[in-house]
């Protein structure tokens, strides 16, 4: 479990990225919502849709910042914080490598998991006693289960790019050699040292 103060500053710097983005998308909105004037009367009921539209949407931006200002507040009530973090903050560096960091070991748990079952199909499939029907179902299962894989993989080259020092990028074909757990060693960088 991660501690509930690291917990809380990475909620409240999440909700302050998504405050920034409310707010430009709240101030383009305002830009937009510009009531025209037609030239000609015929064209009313085209700009009187628009300017409806217009409307609606700044309307929706109101409410989301309204909605993450009160996330923001509240998270701020949490922590006992007197004013927002900004970037030049040094927590909000902190809290951002800790978001980076929560999401790299997310992603790598999904990936292990992954691997894991892959690997544990490839044994059922050879151990003795599994007749060829099974061992087709099973080599099929693993076809779709390597799409899986190859798009976790993806995800955690990603996060291992992000991650302050960069973390060793895993090949398709590193993954594919793993035929035991043993040789697993990313087990190693997860929450816990599972291989042990």
């Amino acid at each position: 479990m991660e501690p509930l103060n690291e917990t809380l500053q990475m909620e409240y710097w999440w909700a302050l990225v998504n405050l920034e983005a409310s707010k430009k998308d709240l101030d383009l909105k305002a830009v937009l919502w510009d009531v025209t004037t037609p030239s000609d009367p015929k064209d009313y009921a085209m700009y009187m849709c628009k300017t409806q539209k217009a409307e609606t949407a700044h309307q929706h931006a109101i409410e989301m910042y309204n909605k993450d200002l009160c996330i923001v507040q509240d998270l701020k009530s949490k922590l006992n914080i007197d004013s927002h973090w900004t970037p030049k903050q040094p927590e909000w560096h902190n809290a951002a490598h800790l978001v980076t960091k929560r999401t790299f070991q997310c992603v790598l748990d999904h990936l292990e998991a992954l691997i894991i079952v892959q690997i544990f199909k490839l044994l059922k499939m050879n151990h003795v006693g599994t007749g060829y029907k099974m061992q087709k179902h099973i080599a099929k299962v693993l076809q779709v289960h390597s799409s899986a894989i190859c798009i976790a993989l993806e995800q955690y080259k990603t996060a291992a790019h992000a991650m302050d020092p960069p973390h060793h990028i895993l090949k398709w074909d590193e993954v594919v050699e793993y035929a035991f757990i043993t040789e697993f060693n990313l087990l190693q960088d997860a929450w816990q040292d599972v291989s042990q």
